[in-house]
């Protein structure tokens, strides 16, 4: 895709009627490897619309963009908003884009009293999406965590195995970095 026709999809995203179809492009593209920094940029007002599923789709790519290691530049202060999205599906999204930043080492102390809280969520897949960004938090920053460990090991008798799975993974993480209770 030329850089223009890259714009003209990226502008679509900021109308109503064609942003479901730009948004599942962009995804297409996603999946192929996308890596236009422009993206992010364009993305941050979507993070904002009333429909969930235009949301759930945004928080999905800017992940995907992460892991694509696609820009410097990332909108932290809407991505910890998100952590407190009424969606679960969005909460958790956002909590594996904060937990992809961590191998470019972007983000970090900010996300930790949001990713926290969700710890405690109704939703088992945002509890467990928590607990593993915390424990890649962890793994690159090894301080600011003590807030963090009782939730965890509350966590280790979950009744889901994988929400038990990723906070062992976070204890893990904590540990090898020096912090125990």
């Amino acid at each position: 895709m030329s850089p223009d026709d890259m714009m003209e999809l990226l502008e679509k995203l900021l109308v109503n009627e064609t942003r479901d179809g730009a948004l599942s492009e962009l995804e297409r593209r996603c999946r192929e490897g996308c890596k236009d920094p422009r993206a992010i940029t364009y993305l941050i007002p979507v993070l904002r619309v009333p429909e969930e599923e235009s949301r759930r789709k945004a928080s999905w790519l800017m992940g995907k963009l992460a892991q694509n290691k696609t820009s410097t530049f990332w909108p932290l202060e809407e991505l910890n908003n998100l952590l407190h999205d009424d969606d679960p599906e969005v909460r958790e999204n956002a909590a594996w884009t904060i937990g992809e930043l961590t191998s470019m080492r972007v983000g970090g102390l900010g996300s930790i009293e949001h990713l926290n809280a969700l710890l405690r969520d109704a939703v088992p897949s945002v509890r467990g999406m928590a607990a593993w960004a915390l424990g890649r938090l962890a793994e690159r920053m090894g301080l600011g965590f003590h807030s963090s460990i009782a939730p965890l090991r509350t966590l280790l008798d979950d009744r889901f195995e994988s929400v038990r799975r990723s906070a062992q993974y976070a204890i893990d993480h904590l540990r090898a970095a020096g912090i125990e209770e």
